[in-house]
């Protein structure tokens, strides 16, 4: 584990950036985990595409080296994932690589020299751009490939939780919300904060969402949200809702700051009130 190790990477850092050298522009984020940023960059073949990662410390200005590249097929599709195993102190880059048949996961550890395939399982559809790390897990939404819609639509009953134990490499389905099913939805997604998962989707009109209180625990979600963007005074777009989250949450989940596509708002929702 320590050579895998956060602690060796700063003993033993690959390059220290200056102020004067710039990141190449194709780098993509990842995500952050404890203050270290996970980044993403590729080579695109005639049928294939080459994905390689490395890790930056922006406090110390220090970064890694490439890693192994790893290379699928141009007809597949793919996400990745970072999170943190405190117990052997590894950071993992998870990759889900969604093929026609089947789903390949392959995990990348900060250290080591390759790529290695954890399973193989049924294919899905990936709603999530980007797994998301909580309570050990590296988590991303899914749905079925004859079940949901070019634009993320489908119905909620069908969606299911793909989590990744970084601990244990493992892998299996979280429950989501119990509903209505027949309540179909629009660009469900699912986000962290205050280390609990949110799971939020638009149904017509309204806006909703649920969070799991205790993690892996079915009982445990609870209907947070439930908002009419009519009732607010929001234009919704016929046919294409905008993509919203829950950027931050406080005052006992009575206050929350919601992005609405390119803007943002603070949402009262004990008066059902919004501050532009």
């Amino acid at each position: 584990p320590g050579e895998r190790s956060l602690q060796s990477f700063l003993q033993n850092p690959s390059s220290i950036i200056d102020h004067s050298r710039r990141f190449n522009h194709n780098y993509t984020v990842l995500g952050v985990c404890n203050g270290l940023v996970c980044l993403q960059d590729s080579h695109r073949g005639d049928d294939f595409e080459e994905l390689w990662v490395r890790f930056w410390n922006p406090s110390t200005r220090l970064m890694s080296e490439d890693s192994p590249r790893v290379r699928i097929h141009s007809n597949d599709s793919f996400v990745f994932g970072f999170g943190y195993d405190d117990w052997s102190d590894t950071y993992q880059v998870v990759l889900l690589d969604n093929k026609s048949q089947k789903m390949e996961v392959s995990v990348h550890s900060l250290g080591d020299s390759c790529w290695r395939n954890i399973l193989s399982c049924d294919a899905w559809v990936t709603l999530s751009l980007y797994g998301v790390y909580v309570c050990g897990t590296i988590n991303w939404l899914t749905a079925p490939k004859s079940g949901s819609s070019y634009r993320g639509e489908c119905f909620m009953n069908k969606l299911k939780i793909f989590s990744y134990d970084v601990k244990n490499e493992k892998c299996n389905y979280l429950p989501i919300p119990e509903v209505d099913c027949k309540l179909y939805v629009h660009v469900p997604a699912i986000e962290v904060l205050k280390e609990c998962l949110y799971l939020s989707c638009h149904q017509l009109k309204q806006f909703l969402v649920w969070t799991m209180r205790d993690f892996g625990v079915a009982k445990s979600w609870t209907s947070l949200l439930n908002i009419n963007w009519q009732d607010l005074e929001i234009h919704v777009p016929y046919g294409m809702p905008i993509v919203s989250v829950i950027l931050s949450i406080f005052d006992n989940d009575n206050v929350m700051v919601i992005g609405y596509g390119t803007a943002f708002f603070l949402y009262n929702k004990k008066d059902n009130m919004i501050d532009r």
